[in-house]
C-alpha cells in the first residue's frame, strides 16, 4: 500500500504537467483561402510566461520538419503578447500548391546565437521548443484556377502579353475586348506553356528536397491587333468554367490616361 501512493502521486503530477503543456492553443483563419481573402489571422492563447523571442513559424507543406520554416513572426508584434494571448495578421501568402501550417515556439534568450544567422546576419530560430500547432490553411477551389496574373508590353506596338500560373499543363486561353459587358465579341487566343524542374536550379537550398517547391506551369498569351490608346478588358480561361471572375483591364500603347 505504501509503495502505490508515491506512484499514484507521480502519475498525477505527470498528467497535470501534460495538461498544462497542451493548454496553449494556436489557430489560423480562414482555413480555406478564397480569391477575396487578403490576410491570415493567427491567434494564440494560454501561453505561460511569454518571452520576447517566442514566435510563430510558417511551413509548407505541413510535413516539413520544425527547422525547415519559410518564415516567422515574433509574438511581441501583438499588443497583448505579455498576457499569453494575442493575434497577428499575415498578408496573403502565395499559392505553393500545398497547404500552409503554423507552429508556435519558445526561444529562450540563452539559446540566442549568432552562429545560426540569415543573409542579413540576424540570428535564426532553431525550432527546438514547439508549443502548439495550428490547423492547415489551404487554397479554396480547383488547383487548375489561374493564379499570379501579370501583364507586360510585347514587341509589337499593337500587342500586350499576359502570363499566369496553373497547377497543371492543360489547355488555357486568354480572352480580350473593348467592351466590359460585351464578352461575346471578345477575341480569344491560345497560350504557350512551360515549367522547370528541381534539377534546373543552380544551387541549394532551391535544388534540394528542403528548398524545392512545385512551381506549377507558366502560361504565356499574346494579345494582338490592339487599337492604340484604348482601354481593353481581358480574362484568362482554363475551361470547366474556371477563369478570372472579374475582368482585368489595361490601356494599349499610346494611352494618355
Amino acid at each position: 500500500m505504501h509503495l502505490k501512493t508515491p506512484l499514484l502521486l507521480l502519475l498525477t503530477l505527470i498528467f497535470l504537467a501534460a495538461g498544462e503543456a497542451a493548454a496553449t492553443t494556436l489557430t489560423a483563419t480562414p482555413a480555406k483561402l478564397t480569391q477575396s481573402d487578403r490576410e491570415i489571422t493567427i491567434r494564440w492563447s494560454d501561453l505561460p510566461d511569454p518571452d520576447g523571442l517566442d514566435h510563430v513559424a510558417i511551413y509548407s507543406p505541413p510535413s516539413s520538419r520544425d527547422r525547415d520554416f519559410l518564415g516567422y513572426l515574433f509574438l511581441n508584434g501583438s499588443a497583448s503578447w505579455r498576457s499569453g494571448r494575442g493575434e497577428l495578421a499575415l498578408p496573403r501568402l502565395p499559392n505553393l500548391r500545398a497547404p500552409y501550417q503554423f507552429r508556435l515556439f519558445r526561444w529562450p534568450a540563452k539559446e540566442y546565437s549568432y552562429h545560426h544567422v540569415d543573409h542579413d546576419g540576424n540570428p535564426l530560430p532553431h525550432g527546438r521548443h514547439r508549443v502548439a500547432v495550428s490547423g492547415d490553411v489551404a487554397f479554396d477551389g480547383s488547383a487548375a484556377r489561374p493564379e499570379q496574373v501579370h501583364l507586360a508590353f510585347a514587341d509589337g506596338i499593337d500587342e500586350m502579353r499576359v502570363m499566369f500560373v496553373c497547377a497543371d499543363a492543360g489547355k488555357r486561353s486568354v480572352r480580350y475586348g473593348l467592351g466590359k459587358e460585351e464578352e461575346k465579341g471578345w477575341t480569344e487566343v491560345g497560350t504557350e506553356v512551360r515549367t522547370y524542374e528541381q534539377k534546373h536550379m543552380c544551387d541549394a537550398p532551391a535544388n534540394d528536397s528542403v528548398g524545392w517547391r512545385d512551381p506549377g506551369f507558366v502560361f504565356d498569351g499574346l494579345m494582338m491587333g490592339l487599337e492604340p490608346g484604348r482601354k481593353y478588358f481581358y480574362k484568362v480561361n482554363c475551361g470547366l468554367n474556371l477563369q478570372t471572375r472579374v475582368p482585368y483591364y489595361f490601356c494599349s500603347k499610346n494611352c494618355s490616361n
